[in-house]
């Protein structure tokens, strides 16, 4: 059986180095002679000479997977990525190179884009900058045209005023934080602190820190994520220099992780090294067929939907005979909608054929649900260790408006094989799946 450094470095780069002439010389790298000559780059084998930043351009801000679930969008592709996303991880602690972007999800709302071009004038808007029909605002009338809730009106007016005054030329993306009336003093932990709570989780920073002092003289505050090229492509690695971060109307934040990660301690590394390698001996025993059903025509589309329904109740512990439930129900819900006679006896021998399939399919299911959970334990690990580093302190507001530590909604890892992200399930997510949020 292949170990974990094989693995993660297994065909074909292992069959390019051997064609090469190349010696294996431990966690990715191979060379002759005792020189190197070449490492893996995410499954696939670089010159030394040619590794450079990774390409992290699109055409926009795209929905962001959980790494976990690659094992039902993309396959043994989709969970070799997945699994060398959190390697890179862990080896980001100790050098912070540029193989990989590691970034804080911040809870903001709304995601808003500022652009400020030269000679030409600024606007804000929403993500329906990207609708068929772009929403743009380049006046107070506009936004009240365009977005009836007067909650979201205030905050793109406060964005317009404030935000072009210290974009020195670009357009970018982030999600708001805060405007001045949004800022709360209370005490936390016997220190007075700047509270705001944007969306589902509230922020809390110290009055007397440096971004307290700054957030003190603000109007608005903002985390910026995203730039855009002239053609509309996004960078997720926006130039933070195009900012005047002196301008004292707005404090404009960047997400980078490598502002903020010190190291890993020896502890936390052994156990993120026994579980990565459990989770990767779980896939080299699962049989490429087995993915397959990932993609199965009669159920595959229930997957991601039945482990949100768990998550809403506050647990992830796939099973098959829950999902068998599940999809049932599901299908008979579907079923309850039709009035018809004909359209009712073909939805229930549509539903039957379903769940035929996926008894016919339960041990592979049951190795697919298998695999999810020890790559979730792995990642839950790592985000563990990584709310150590965190911008600002998290909390959940309970019913009585007292603050509860919670963790950030989680952690964005950009590889040359795209994002994934990171996120306690049965932390943000669940919270935020019951929380009122703002009309996006």
């Amino acid at each position: 059986m292949l170990t974990l450094k094989q693995f993660l470095t297994e065909s074909p780069t292992s069959d390019q180095a051997k064609a090469l002439g190349l010696s294996y010389f431990g966690f990715g790298k191979y060379g002759k002679g005792g020189v190197l000559t070449h490492v893996v780059r995410f499954g696939r084998l670089v010159p030394v000479h040619r590794v450079s930043n990774i390409d992290t351009s699109g055409t926009k801000l795209k929905h962001l997977e959980h790494v976990e679930d690659e094992v039902f969008n993309n396959g043994v592709h989709g969970v070799r990525n997945a699994l060398n996303s959190l390697h890179a991880i862990r080896d980001y602690f100790k050098h912070k190179g540029n193989e990989i972007k590691l970034n804080q999800k911040v809870d903001g709302a709304p995601s808003t884009i500022i652009s400020h071009e030269p000679g030409k004038k600024p606007f804000v808007s929403t993500k329906s900058a990207f609708n068929a029909k772009p929403k743009l605002n380049y006046s107070h009338t506009d936004i009240e045209e365009n977005h009836p809730s007067e909650g979201l009106q205030q905050k793109l007016k406060a964005a317009l005023d404030h935000l072009p005054k210290v974009v020195k030329g670009g357009t970018f993306q982030g999600d708001l934080l805060y405007t001045h009336h949004d800022i709360q003093v209370k005490n936390v932990d016997g220190q007075a602190h700047y509270v705001f709570r944007p969306n589902t989780i509230t922020y809390a920073v110290p009055i007397n820190s440096d971004l307290g002092k700054r957030i003190a003289k603000s109007k608005i505050g903002i985390v910026i994520h995203t730039q855009y090229d002239e053609n509309g492509k996004a960078n997720f690695d926006p130039d933070m220099s195009k900012f005047d971060h002196k301008n004292p109307d707005a404090v404009v934040l960047s997400n980078d992780m490598a502002n903020h990660l010190v190291d890993i301690s020896p502890e936390e590394e052994h156990e993120f090294n026994t579980l990565l390698s459990t989770a990767g001996k779980q896939f080299q025993s699962t049989e490429k067929e087995v993915f397959d059903v990932a993609k199965h025509p009669e159920f595959s589309q229930h997957f991601k939907t039945y482990i949100n329904s768990k998550v809403r109740n506050g647990e992830l512990n796939l099973s098959v005979k829950d999902f068998v439930q599940f999809v049932s129900s599901s299908l008979d819900k579907d079923t309850a909608k039709l009035k018809s006679e004909k359209g009712i006896a073909e939805k229930r021998k549509k539903a039957k054929a379903v769940i035929s399939a996926v008894e016919e399919n339960k041990q592979n299911i049951e190795k697919l649900f298998r695999l999810h959970k020890a790559i979730t334990k792995t990642k839950d690990h790592l985000i563990q260790v990584l709310n150590k580093h965190q911008m600002m302190k998290t909390f959940i507001e309970n019913d009585t408006g007292e603050l509860e530590p919670t963790e950030p909604e989680g952690y964005v890892v950009t590889t040359d094989a795209g994002a994934l992200k990171l996120v306690n399930r049965l932390g943000f997510s669940a919270a935020n799946f019951n929380a009122t949020k703002w009309n996006k």
